[in-house]
């Protein structure tokens, strides 16, 4: 007789008592005991041997507890086993032979994922994560930019530089600021860079505030100086001009050497409307000139029995000449005008 003394579980000892008695219920002494542990093939019909169990002896008792060590599963057999007790005794003077079985199926273990690997600490490094220009843009940037950058963690910079490169190897050197927080940078240019030409910005050296996590690698930005521009011209103005007009016509007025305009021109205009009247002492009907007397200076009149006669006039004043003889013309002295 076979009894389980335990639930069959995977990876655990299966207990079993054993108690030897005929068919008809009476207990014998066993001379001979052995033992064999069979699992259930995958084909179901079939059974193997397990961990070579087989025939293997017990000691003889009138009953005896058999521990199989731990039931794991096994490949090509499915949950299923049987223990075979193969055992004699001495009955009736003569020794009888006996089998006796149990199947049981074995109770997995329920499934329980293997933990995971402990993985490593994500690395932190510091990196510029924004970045603007004070004024214009990448592609159309100052000479003298300024820059302004945002990382993800506080920095602070006493090991950063900041430098600026051409295409020809040139190499400019930036100067770096940050904010009380640390989270914002500027770097800024001392001298002007050339007009319309390729540079390129590389930071390097930020270390964060707190647990001092370092660069991967350097910061880099590609930008564009804008084109020059031409500053407006500024006119020089003549802030006052005096000009006198004593004759009638076209009159230009221009500014004085050195200046493009005149805010304000102070005109004083004296043209006389009618011409001298001279006075004769020939007769009493008055002597005028025959042209209008526009501009003072000196006049000669030309008598027929006197060398000429000098007079200088003065524009709307009367002028008495005193002659003798027939007068012939006066002739204004400074160009050869003759007025009569």
């Amino acid at each position: 007789m076979i009894r389980l003394n335990n639930t069959p579980n995977e990876g655990s000892t299966v207990v079993v008592n054993l108690g030897f008695r005929d068919s008809t219920g009476q207990y014998y002494i066993p001379t001979k005991i052995q033992y064999t542990l069979l699992a259930l093939n995958n084909d179901k019909e079939s059974w193997s041997v397990v961990d070579d169990i087989y025939k293997k002896s017990l000691t003889p008792a009138s009953s005896v507890t058999l521990t199989i060590p731990n039931t794991e599963t096994i490949e090509g057999t499915t949950l299923q086993r049987k223990i075979m007790v193969y055992w004699s005794a001495f009955i009736n003077n003569q020794y009888n032979d006996f089998v006796d079985e149990i199947t049981f199926e074995i109770v997995p273990k329920p499934y329980v994922p293997n933990p995971p690997s402990p993985q490593p600490e994500p690395e932190i490094f510091v990196k510029v994560t924004d970045v603007s220009m004070q004024l214009g843009t990448i592609d159309n940037a100052p000479v003298q930019p300024v820059f302004l950058l945002k990382t993800n963690l506080p920095v602070k910079i006493d090991n950063a530089t900041a430098r600026i490169f051409d295409n020809e190897g040139h190499e400019f050197f930036a100067i770096l600021s940050v904010n009380m927080a640390g989270g914002n940078l500027t770097a800024s240019l001392e001298n002007k860079l050339s007009y319309e030409k390729a540079y390129t910005l590389k930071i390097s050296g930020l270390v964060s505030s707190v647990n001092d996590y370092v660069m991967k690698e350097p910061f880099e930005l590609s930008f564009v100086t804008c084109r020059e521009e031409t500053p407006p011209y500024i006119p020089v103005i003549q802030n006052n001009k005096e000009v006198a007009i004593t004759e009638n016509g076209d009159t230009l007025i221009e500014p004085d050497n050195g200046y493009d305009a005149i805010k304000q021109v102070e005109l004083s205009v004296d043209v006389p409307e009618n011409p001298i009247l001279l006075y004769c002492y020939e007769g009493t009907i008055p002597f005028y000139f025959t042209k209008k007397i526009t501009t003072s200076g000196l006049y000669k009149m030309f008598t027929s029995s006197l060398t000429p006669y000098e007079v200088a006039v003065t524009v709307n004043e009367y002028i008495t000449f005193e002659y003798e003889g027939n007068i012939e013309n006066v002739i204004r002295e400074d160009d050869g005008d003759i007025l009569r």
